[in-house]
């Protein structure tokens, strides 16, 4: 399959990677090219695992994953000079200089940009004489990333890059993070557990939790249908999947719609109701009743 003969970056298919405490389970997931997916789960929900199927660093038990129109991890290695993965976990030589990485670096792939790397140094504030032993977190965390970004890659995989900064520190990053993804053309996938970095740099969201996949869909319309509704009206209010949280007080309900729409208005109208308030929520608000819907249906299914 040539690269140009799909219009994913990456495709994953029903895939499953299994261990002895932990299983991802029929994971499907898409990123169109030119596109930033943000993947967002709690410590423990299969985040990393995902991203290293991405890049052919596992090998799926079961399902297909292909990147950039080709099979991996069968074609691990053509997909080394092509995409480019920045984890918490990966190690530089303390002893030696940021110069000496890059030039490294390009000794190994081809698509090195020497400008472009010159450039982030530039807007990164780093100083390329400088040894690894000597960097901050931050001076750390913005050389892998200028390691990964100088390689041109049409494929930018980040697993929890800004883990372990200070709030301004994280927003800093962030935001010189999404200017550059701006000017580029590459795809990305990164995860975080802070939703604001997600919400920020994202087209669009995948949530997980537990090894599965529970909510994936492009992110303005995903956060739009999220409501908090305040209903006014007397009469009882009917079960709903769609709705979370629900209160009753005096003269009606206060609720948490996860579909909200004009048709669940005129439902709302047609139960004796009047929508008197609805408010957007945050994606931090949305995805902690999303994961603790999705626990609490696991937990009647095992009832059942």
């Amino acid at each position: 399959m040539s690269e140009s003969a799909t219009a994913f970056s990456v495709e994953l298919s029903n895939v499953s990677k299994h261990y002895r405490h932990f299983d991802l389970d029929g994971l499907d997931l898409c990123l169109p090219h030119g596109e930033v997916l943000g993947l967002v789960g709690p410590n423990g929900a299969g985040k990393s695992t995902c991203l290293r199927l991405i890049m052919g660093l596992l090998r799926q038990d079961s399902g297909e994953v292909n990147v950039l129109g080709r099979a991996i991890p069968e074609h691990a290695v053509w997909l080394k000079e092509r995409a480019a993965f920045v984890s918490e976990d990966m190690r530089l030589f303390a002893d030696t200089t940021i110069e000496w990485h890059m030039g490294f670096i390009k000794k190994l792939f081809s698509r090195w940009d020497d400008a472009f790397a010159q450039k982030l140094l530039r807007n990164f504030e780093l100083n390329s004489q400088q040894k690894i032993k000597e960097l901050s977190l931050e001076q750390r965390i913005k050389t892998t990333l200028l390691l990964a970004l100088a390689r041109r890659p049409q494929l930018l995989v980040l697993d929890e890059p800004s883990t372990g900064l200070d709030p301004i520190a994280r927003y800093e990053l962030t935001a010189q993070l999404f200017e550059i993804m701006l000017n580029e053309e590459n795809s990305v996938v990164f995860s975080s557990q802070f939703t604001q970095d997600v919400e920020r740099l994202s087209d669009s969201i995948a949530f997980m939790d537990r090894g599965k996949l529970i909510a994936h869909q492009d992110k303005e319309t995903y956060l739009d249908k999220w409501r908090r509704v305040e209903l006014a009206g007397g009469g009882s209010l009917p079960m709903m999947d769609e709705v979370l949280d629900c209160r009753a007080y005096t003269g009606g309900y206060s609720l948490t719609h996860a579909q909200f729409d004009d048709a669940a208005v005129e439902r709302f109208t047609q139960l004796g109701f009047t929508v008197s308030q609805t408010q957007l929520l945050t994606l931090e608000e949305i995805f902690i009743h999303q994961v603790r819907y999705s626990r609490q249906r696991s937990e009647l299914k095992a009832y059942a």
